[in-house]
């Protein structure tokens, strides 16, 4: 593999980036974050480290959800349907946070927006595993938790696609 960095010819003509490894990626996209305060005008020269970069989390949200329902139903006994509906308070967080979180990103930047919704991203998790039992108890032990992740998710995931909009719009012409 290459260790080059990507030519702007790279992508115009079509051809895959000559070396942006994920880390890489991530790494540039941090310092990139760090240097601009305007989603609009943080470009990066790899759409594909763009795409790994927001698919990540995404990835990781969308992993939870059938986690959280097999959890409900094999320890908690709940139906399809109650599972279902007691994971709906998360998303509905992420629908109120999310154009908030991109407003707060045009206002103070972009990395403390993410940032903030990093450090939440595992605290709900981490209070599933610390309070959830073989006791159902909704409110106390699973809503906290919902809650953590919705928010973080919509701290998280609007800020990213916003940021990596106008690159990768630019770079795939």
């Amino acid at each position: 593999m290459s260790t080059a960095e990507p030519q702007a010819g790279d992508i115009a003509a079509g051809s895959p980036p000559t070396g942006m490894t994920g880390g890489r990626a991530v790494a540039f996209s941090m310092n990139r974050l760090s240097e601009s305060r305007e989603p609009e005008t943080s470009g990066l020269p790899d759409p594909y480290g763009a795409v790994l970069i927001a698919v990540t989390p995404a990835t990781a949200f969308y992993a939870t959800l059938p986690g959280n329902v097999m959890f409900l139903q094999t320890a908690w006994h709940y139906s399809v349907p109650r599972s279902a509906l007691a994971n709906v308070p998360g998303p509905l967080v992420v629908l109120v946070i999310a154009r908030t979180a991109t407003r707060l990103a045009g206002r103070f930047g972009t990395r403390p927006v993410l940032l903030t919704g990093a450090v939440a991203w595992p605290a709900g998790p981490a209070l599933f595993a610390l309070q959830a039992d073989a006791s159902p108890r909704r409110l106390a032990h699973w809503l906290p938790g919902t809650l953590l992740i919705g928010l973080s998710t919509g701290l998280t995931l609007p800020v990213q696609l916003v940021l990596f909009a106008g690159p990768m719009r630019s770079a795939l012409r």
